[in-house]
């Protein structure tokens, strides 16, 4: 028997797939039961039972007896609000589409108020917040429910087109700040990003989106931001913020790092020669060079002692085992803040004897303990740490007599 018309009234909110699961529930529901088996003058008993035992907490019991009410004829908005509430409180897959013929086929605002919060509470549970706030809103239309119009004001700060995060990348030679945000930007087109972004002190580059994420260029090390992005900035969805975000910037210096670029060299046996090293924000470093004596080279090579990522204690091993220390102390570094500054190793100064075979430059921060828990770069055959480095190496080889 197909199910009579919708009232006039329940068009104020409509589902396309809430209704076709309506429709399947209640064909599923009668198809329990044959017609020639149906016993309609039991409804009024198993509606009074079912809200018995929906008082009782007795939810499987009452959602039986609904189911078998609508099976033998119940097709009214207020059996189908009650197996609803049943089933919410089972925890059903069946509630949203019960809710919903309740829903449709009430004619009760009261009635019709309910069963839309039915729907608006899976929803939110679920955190389909969006639709959740839309079936909230259209029952509240209906009737009044304080709880729901207070979830419904946090419902709306939660998901208005809002900045829910800032990363800072600093470890950069122009360091940038990112507003993450909950939806995707809307794209350029016509539109200036700038222009909905105030900042004190001012930005000295451009603003840029992709995806959700909003990228402020040409700040400054050492500098604090009071960045504003203002109300009305546009979202992808059409939507647009609704109040303005304001955030505080802080853009540290970077950290102390050093690195030697290329993977060794091979130096002549005359002429001057320097071993450029880089870092950043340091004024000393300790350096050491290492010899590994030329008969030993091939073991060395072969146990990976000169490729693998060293730490201090890899260095003292290769001195005692396979080599010598040639030369021990420090280097100044001058150059600016923040920014990568490369210095030549004196090498001619260091070596006097250039004695064929294998040099390790060991270039470490004066203030990291030697305590041998420090993993350097290695330069020949490792991968460069993303992290500050306390020591880099780098090797060559000088060029046989």
């Amino acid at each position: 028997m197909p199910p009579p018309p919708a009232p006039a009234l329940a068009q104020e909110y409509q589902s396309k797939e809430l209704a076709e699961a309506g429709i399947t529930y209640r064909q599923e529901l009668v198809s329990n039961v044959p017609a020639n088996k149906r016993q309609p003058a039991l409804i009024p008993r198993l509606r009074n039972d079912a809200d018995a035992e929906y008082r009782a907490k007795r939810y499987p019991q009452a959602i039986d007896d609904l189911g078998r009410a609508i099976a033998y004829g119940a097709d009214d908005g207020l059996v189908w609000l009650r197996l609803a509430q049943s089933l919410a409180a089972a925890g059903d897959d069946h509630t949203l589409a019960a809710a919903y013929n309740a829903y449709v086929k009430s004619v009760d605002p009261v009635e019709r108020g309910t069963a839309l919060f039915i729907i608006g509470r899976d929803y939110d549970r679920h955190d389909q917040l969006k639709d959740a706030l839309a079936v909230f809103n259209a029952g509240l239309a209906l009737t009044k429910a304080p709880a729901v119009a207070e979830r419904v004001e946090q419902l709306k700060r939660l998901v208005a087109f809002r900045v829910t995060k800032v990363d800072i990348q600093a470890e950069a030679d122009s360091p940038r700040a990112c507003l993450r945000l909950n939806e995707k930007i809307a794209p350029k087109a016509d539109l200036s990003y700038g222009t909905f972004v105030r900042s004190e002190p001012a930005l000295d580059g451009i603003v840029t989106a992709r995806g959700d994420t909003l990228c402020l260029d040409g700040l400054k090390h050492g500098e604090t931001y009071q960045i504003e992005l203002l109300a009305g900035f546009p979202a992808a969805s059409g939507e647009t913020m609704p109040e303005t975000f304001r955030g505080r910037i802080v853009i540290p210096d970077r950290k102390p790092a050093i690195s030697f670029a290329g993977a060794g060299y091979v130096l002549p046996r005359e002429g001057g020669a320097g071993l450029p090293v880089t870092t950043i924000n340091l004024d000393r470093v300790k350096l050491r060079l290492v010899r590994v004596n030329d008969r030993n080279l091939v073991p060395s090579i072969n146990a990976e002692k000169l490729t693998m990522s060293f730490g201090t204690d890899d260095v003292d091993e290769v001195i005692n085992q396979n080599g010598s220390l040639v030369w021990n102390g420090e280097m100044t570094i001058t150059g600016p803040r923040n920014r990568p500054v490369v210095t030549a190793i004196p090498l001619n100064d260091m070596l006097r004897d250039k004695k064929p075979g294998v040099y390790l430059a060991v270039v470490e921060r004066t203030d990291t303990k030697d305590d041998g828990r420090s993993t350097p770069a290695t330069l020949k055959g490792t991968r460069r740490l993303s992290r500050p480095m306390a020591c880099s190496i780098t090797t060559w080889a000088t060029m046989r007599s």
